[in-house]
């Protein structure tokens, strides 16, 4: 960042804020790796060349009566208008009972587990990024739900046979992970508790054949799926799958 890109930057940011309606801040992001994807999977620790130029540091959305803050650093869905649905979704997708302790992997800043927490028992979110994690905690204090834990963390084998050693009664989860998909051991480990439903979201359909080939290796069978058109203007097709123990009946797609 020379004092010519610096330079160059405020110049596009005015412009942007003067001719586009709408834009309430613009942030620069170094991209040393040149992904084809915004910020793209960090290591443990990886800090982020990111810096804000103007306006506000916070991105605001609705889903349903909730309203969610988090800042451009925080994973978020790409297509907001369809946000509410996919939220929705999930909850029937998942079959919520009072009862349940949830486990959010991938959790973000708390999209899923601040939705479903007034209808279950408890949920615990995890997620690798610290500026998520920040953002889940102080969504969860704003709408005061007591019920939700929120723990930064690699969602990795050892990781999650740690957590689950000490969470015994989980009855959900869910599963939002990056386009790589899960690290290996994930599935298997979750697979090996016999949780009752789990909810995959695919957002890389190329990864599917293979994880839900795990899955199935695990004793899990697809209940149901749904795909979502989270990225309209291209081919990308996002996925939602209910899986369960294939002891279950299984439901029509």
């Amino acid at each position: 960042m020379d004092s010519n890109s610096r330079q160059f930057i405020n110049h596009l940011s005015k412009h942007l804020t003067k001719t586009v309606n709408g834009v309430i801040g613009v942030f620069t992001y170094i991209d040393e790796k040149r992904s084809r994807f915004y910020l793209p999977q960090r290591q443990k620790n990886q800090k982020l060349q990111f810096q804000k130029i103007f306006g506000k540091d916070a991105i605001s959305h609705k889903a349903g009566s909730k309203k969610f803050l988090y800042s451009p650093l925080s994973f978020s869905q790409t297509n907001l208008s369809i946000v509410e649905k996919f939220v929705s979704s999930a909850e029937e997708m998942l079959d919520l009972k009072e009862s349940d302790q949830v486990f959010d992997l991938y959790c973000g800043y708390g999209l899923f587990s601040l939705s479903v927490a007034d209808k279950i028992r408890n949920v615990t979110g995890i997620e690798l990024s610290g500026d998520s994690i920040r953002d889940a905690q102080k969504n969860a204090e704003r709408m005061h739900n007591a019920n939700c834990r929120f723990i930064e963390g690699d969602i990795d084998e050892e990781g999650l046979e740690r957590i689950f050693s000490s969470h015994p009664k989980i009855t959900k989860v869910i599963l939002d992970p990056p386009r790589n998909g899960t690290k290996p051991g994930v599935i298997e480990i979750i697979a090996a508790k016999e949780i009752e439903r789990v909810l995959h979201i695919f957002c890389n359909i190329e990864l599917m054949p293979a994880e839900l080939e795990r899955w199935n290796s695990g004793g899990y069978k697809i209940a149901r799926a749904i795909p979502f058109d989270m990225f309209p203007g291209t081919g990308e097709v996002e996925m939602m799958v209910a899986l369960e123990p294939t002891s279950v009946s299984t439901q029509e797609s």
